[in-house]
């Protein structure tokens, strides 16, 4: 019986019982005509222990979810590529190591694998080239350092695939590369998977549909011929910390359903040439932080809700022509070289729920006096003085002068303040519920966030 070798810690398993139905017990689902077994579902039970072969009594197990378990480093029982007819497998999460036994390779009617978020790794990945029925695989964390440079799949319809070596497919629509770091981990979304070759376009030749493509925080080199037009029309692309530069990639001109650019440590330097603000007009969000980019602020002519041109090089004014960007929700200009006032323009960006331009020096005539220069004037108040003029003071129960009208001021400050509060919220908030690109990158932005070492 298959529950016989494993540790039950929670008792979730207690109704697991000759005297009860097989398809009444938790976490197991029967085919209605046939009363056969077909779902074993025991992840997030804690199990541990070690799983029996007596699972292959199953013949007609096709869902089998064990993760979140403590297998306490075993590794992954390889007569699990005997069963056949499964078509979801979830190892995630259950603390298996090791290498990935080849025979998974046998399933070839799998739908779903998810290997991620435990300490196994392999020596290559020829195995995967039998998965054709693939719509979502996960090897996140899994070690690739041991595959070769470059893999040939058969046509693999996949929605998610998560390896590291040369793969390319003929109907991708989404493709996340990310946390390629140590052990080169890669995150895919593929749909058909044929070839891939990270050194060259030959891995984007057949990728007609990809709409999503993810590349942050790798160590990928993404350096393509000058004249190349990729086949596919993305509308999310997030190419941070990926190595593009020096040079502004001059295949994104041919992108015209781009909704998102996030290009931050890129390594681009330079003067962006002259298609390119133009060509981002129809961009929501641009993200071109901590690169190398030169040239003056005033030829910026965007019409995005979200730029971030923060680390670079510019100079020159904030343009009065700014304030024409009345989509613009947020914008990062500051370590740059700006100058001059800000202006008044702005305040017609009615959308507007973030200004970052650095930090406006304090430091006047009246500053650099010292403390003793104002001796005698004991009312006065802020720097170098140590009174803070924020700080209320009170005299004797007395109510001060000008208190009503600094009460007056104080009311609208709060009613500012929760109006802004309310604009700001929803500004941000409403906008991943009608937009599918803002929703993927908000979730993969929280991905990123659980993945980072603490």
């Amino acid at each position: 019986m298959f529950k016989r070798g494993l540790i039950d810690p929670w008792n979730a398993l207690s109704s697991w019982s000759d005297q009860e139905d097989c398809c009444r017990w938790a976490g197991v689902r029967c085919d209605n005509k046939t009363g056969r077994v077909r779902k074993l579902h025991v992840g997030y039970y804690d199990l541990s222990g070690e799983i029996s072969p007596k699972l292959l009594e199953l013949e007609h197990l096709n869902y089998l979810d064990l993760s979140y378990s403590n297998f306490n480093c075993t590794h992954i029982p390889s007569f699990l590529g005997s069963m056949g007819r499964l078509r979801h497998l979830n190892l995630g999460s259950a603390r298996f190591c090791g290498l990935i036994p080849h025979q998974l390779g046998n399933l070839s009617g799998l739908h779903y694998l998810d290997l991620s978020n435990s300490d196994l790794y392999v020596d290559n990945l020829h195995w995967m080239s039998n998965l054709s029925s693939m719509k979502y695989l996960d090897m996140s964390t899994v070690n690739l350092n041991r595959a070769g440079s470059e893999i040939l799949l058969q046509p693999l319809p996949a929605q998610v695939l998560t390896a590291q070596s040369s793969m390319a497919a003929t109907a991708c629509s989404s493709l996340s590369l990310r946390a390629l770091r140590a052990w080169r981990r890669i995150r895919q979304r593929i749909e058909k998977l044929v070839l891939l070759d990270w050194e060259d376009e030959v891995f984007f030749t057949k990728l007609s549909k990809l709409k999503y493509l993810s590349m942050s925080q790798t160590s990928l080199f993404f350096n393509v011929n000058s004249n190349w037009v990729p086949p596919f029309q993305l509308e999310y692309a997030d190419m941070s910390s990926c190595k593009i530069g020096p040079n502004f990639p001059s295949w994104l001109q041919t992108q015209r359903s781009l909704q998102v650019l996030l290009m931050s440590k890129s390594g681009i330097l330079g003067t962006a040439p002259g298609w390119f603000w133009n060509w981002t007009s129809k961009v929501d969000s641009i993200d071109l932080s901590s690169n190398h980019i030169e040239g003056d602020v005033s030829d910026i002519v965007v019409n995005s809700t979200v730029l971030n041109l923060r680390y670079n090089h510019l100079k020159g004014r904030i343009p009065y022509s700014m304030g024409f960007l009345v989509a613009l929700k947020a914008l990062r200009l500051h370590n740059n070289s700006i100058f001059g006032d800000i202006p008044l323009s702005l305040t017609k960006c009615s959308n507007l729920g973030l200004i970052d331009i650095g930090r406006i020096p304090s430091s006047t005539q009246l500053q650099s006096f010292d403390a003793l220069s104002y001796t005698g004037n004991p009312e006065l108040c802020g720097a170098p003085l140590k009174t803070n003029c924020t700080k209320e003071q009170e005299s004797d129960g007395a109510t001060p002068v000008g208190k009503a009208e600094d009460d007056s001021e104080t009311s609208w400050f709060y009613i500012g303040l929760g109006a802004g509060f309310a604009v700001g919220f929803w500004g941000v908030c409403a906008a991943p519920c009608f937009k599918k690109t803002w929703r993927h990158a908000y979730l993969l932005f929280l991905n990123n966030m659980k993945d980072q070492p603490m």
